[in-house]
């Protein structure tokens, strides 16, 4: 599944980090019920906001500019 991941965010240059949840992360930002599960880190390190499901290109657009403020 690794290399089907990798293979996929390879092919269509993807800017942009992607994890696969492994227990460690899962107990760092709690049971991930749902994929996709986007979270946007701040600064700071931390969670300040999660995405979950898919969205649009404008949703995720704002939501990192508002990181960027």
């Amino acid at each position: 599944m690794l290399e089907t991941v990798r293979s996929f965010i390879q092919q269509r240059n993807v800017p942009y980090q992607n994890l696969i949840a492994n227990a460690e992360l899962e107990q760092a930002f709690g049971a991930i019920q749902f994929i996709p599960t986007t979270f946007f880190i701040d600064k700071n390190g931390k969670i300040a906001q999660t995405i979950v499901g898919g969205r649009s290109k404008e949703v995720f657009a704002e939501a990192i500019s508002s990181l960027l403020k």
